[in-house]
């Protein structure tokens, strides 16, 4: 109640006389009114007359952010990530209030250094899963080498459950899965074939039916063996490009940061690249804070020049964003409502 009344500085001087007598306690409840104040943050940036709250709000959230973080800063990463994300967040803050480039650019090395992290878990990751490809594609080939069609089918039978168990392992929805339904399909096609006279050109002949047959079987079983194999690279794939994705945090605390130092452009690439990443259904508070964000980069980035399709496209994309949110922008509907007013005046200006 404090921190949204302003009062900061009774917020944390009570903060303190608590941590004192129980300091146990003291982290958990400092996380909260920093979160208290990130969120009032993320107003304010967009309210000119708040320019001077916003940077208390600013330093004490460094001021904050800076005591978690010397707890754990000795850490490796791994251990410390998020906090080491809040930290350069909050430093990113303060040198903007401070007019301190050199602090902003710190925390941009940061996030890159949390990226780089992220980079080098992702290589880890690939590499073990191409180990595993090669491992999953020599079976393949051990029971494609079998000559005896007889003994192959149980065994093409058995690699099919073995693909439908890693599908299912690795958190794929197994029956709505392309390459399983097409394994199936040609394992179901093997089987039908049993029953079936084989199509014989010309004189038909019992030695010309049993060779046909004996030649659709090996055609079939080899297109399952192909089926398999698109499969697992299909899903290693994937895997690959999924199981530990570029954290769309880092790109935008580095987008904050050359949007703190007046780089607008460079930063709304940044920012645009992140758009993209992050789901309004999972994450609809941070989608949010992107798209403000975004587009009032763009404002600063195209505001004072005449590029009358630029500062158009900002009008559409709130457009879109009203529409799909049924006016109310994630609770940002007054800051869009006045980004779309402002644009709007300069288009006119501009006789666009």
């Amino acid at each position: 109640l404090l921190i949204r009344r302003g009062r900061i500085d009774e917020a944390i001087a009570k903060r303190d006389t608590f941590s004192m007598a129980h300091p146990d306690d003291a982290g958990p409840l400092t996380e909260l009114i920093i979160s208290e104040i990130r969120g009032d943050i993320s107003k304010l940036r967009f309210v000119p007359s708040a320019s001077d709250r916003l940077k208390s709000f600013q330093k004490n959230y460094y001021r904050l952010a800076n005591e978690l973080f010397a707890g754990v800063k000795d850490q490796p990463l791994a251990d410390r990530y998020r906090a080491t994300q809040m930290y350069a967040d909050a430093l990113c803050g303060f040198g903007e209030a401070e007019g301190d480039t050199a602090k902003i650019d710190e925390a941009m090395a940061i996030f890159d250094e949390c990226e780089a992290y992220q980079a080098t878990r992702r290589e880890e990751a690939q590499a073990g899963y191409d180990q595993e490809l090669i491992v999953w594609l020599k079976d393949i080939d051990r029971v494609n080498d079998m000559t005896d069609p007889d003994k192959k089918e149980p065994e093409l039978e058995r690699l099919r459950e073995v693909f439908d168990e890693d599908l299912q392992n690795f958190k794929y929805v197994s029956e709505e899965t392309y390459w399983l339904r097409s394994v199936n399909s040609t394992l179901k096609r093997l089987r039908d074939a049993e029953g079936e006279e084989p199509v014989v050109e010309g004189d038909v002949t019992p030695k010309k039916i049993e060779d046909a047959r004996i030649a659709r079987r090996a055609q079939n079983q080899s297109n399952v063996i192909k089926s398999l194999r698109q499969g697992y690279r299909k899903m290693t794939e994937d895997l690959k490009a999924n199981r530990i994705p570029v954290d769309p945090e880092n790109l935008f605390g580095h987008g904050r940061c050359l949007s703190a130092k007046g780089e607008y452009v460079p930063a709304l690439g940044y920012f645009n690249t992140v758009r993209n990443m992050v789901s309004r259904e999972y994450n609809p508070e941070f989608f949010w804070t992107v798209q403000i964000v975004r587009l009032q980069t763009a404002k600063l980035a195209y505001m004072d020049g005449t590029d009358v399709a630029k500062l158009q496209s900002i009008i559409s994309a709130i457009d879109g964003l009203e529409k799909n949110s049924d006016g109310l922008f994630g609770g940002y509907d007054r800051e869009f409502q006045q980004m779309r007013t402002d644009v709007a005046d300069r288009l006119k200006t501009l006789g666009g």
